[in-house]
């Protein structure tokens, strides 16, 4: 038997098609596993950076009304609104606005996470925000509602706070 070597007990050197099929069925499951597992981290981190950047806006908006900007009446440009939305595209998308003029920062966050009860409206005074409770919480979630974060914004402490859910 040319090229194979033979070793006792009459069997061949070697691998059978079994063995080789064996691995090859091991390496794709865990192929898939692996898969499965980026998709998921995948879609966490989106929306982990979403809530980053909503929250980084909410306080740019805080800080805004704060300082209260020149110009407008009295010197004062007035109360900050922020608002967010999905949009048609599938997208969120987010503003503020000061004295009815859009003001940066203005942008959509990334694919895959939704704003639930699909808008929210915050109103930020000098001294005091606008708020139907004592907290204001925006709630972001990804497809099929997996993961959610929730970004809270305190009355009185005006503090934002994101916890996981």
């Amino acid at each position: 038997m040319g090229s194979l070597c033979h070793r006792g007990g009459g069997r061949y050197a070697g691998y059978i098609l079994v063995e080789l099929l064996f691995v090859v069925v091991l390496l794709s499951v865990s192929l898939g596993f692996v898969c499965l597992s980026y998709d998921r981290w995948l879609e966490e981190h989106r929306l982990e950076v979403a809530t980053m950047e909503l929250s980084a806006v909410i306080r740019e908006a805080q800080i805004m009304a704060r300082s209260g900007g020149k110009g407008g009446i009295n010197g004062n440009m007035g109360p900050v609104m922020f608002t967010c939305e999905n949009g048609s595209d599938g997208r969120v998308h987010y503003r503020l606005a000061q004295n009815v003029m859009n003001v940066q920062p203005a942008g959509v966050l990334p694919e895959g996470v939704f704003l639930a009860n699909g808008a929210a409206l915050i109103i930020f005074y000098k001294n005091r925000f606008a708020a139907k409770d004592n907290d204001s919480v925006i709630t972001l979630y990804t497809k099929k509602r997996k993961f959610f974060r929730y970004i809270t914004i305190a009355m009185y402490t005006k503090r934002v706070r994101v916890t996981s859910g």
